[in-house]
């Protein structure tokens, strides 16, 4: 989990009448960094928490807003995205399995035997799945 704070940082920047491309020059990152500062997308280093807040001559706390116990804002990591994905993909596999086995005639025992490893694929990768986003909560609660 990615928890960004926020920040007042576009605000100052154009009170003080810098374009993004100034500021990534004075701080030796892209504008693009700077874009995603100040849209919350991305959380700054220390270092450069420390470089922008000298740039304007101020604290940190006055650009930065960080208020103990409360997440600002959160977002799922890419291994729990995988995992989220992989309950989805597990469901419809397990879906797909169950609905498609009663489609056969009694006696294709081989693509029913198919069907049903499908069904417990898919089954598998649910159970999988959410066991994982499970423990990844618990971490973070």
């Amino acid at each position: 989990m990615y928890c960004f704070v926020k920040n007042k940082l576009e605000k100052i920047r154009k009170q003080k009448g810098i374009t993004q491309e100034d500021l990534a020059k004075a701080l030796e990152v892209s504008r693009q960094t700077v874009s995603s500062l100040e849209n919350g997308r991305y959380n700054p280093s220390i270092i450069l928490a420390f470089k922008i807040a000298r740039y304007f001559n101020m604290s940190i706390e006055d650009i930065f807003i960080y208020e103990e116990g409360k997440i600002m804002l959160c977002k799922l990591g890419k291994s729990n995205r995988y995992w989220g994905t992989m309950v989805v993909i597990g469901i419809v596999t397990l879906v797909f399995g169950v609905v498609f086995s009663k489609s056969f005639p009694e006696d294709a025992h081989n693509m029913h035997m198919f069907m049903g490893m499908f069904s417990g694929l898919g089954g598998a990768f649910t159970v999988v799945g959410i066991i994982k986003l499970i423990r990844y909560k618990k971490n973070f609660s």
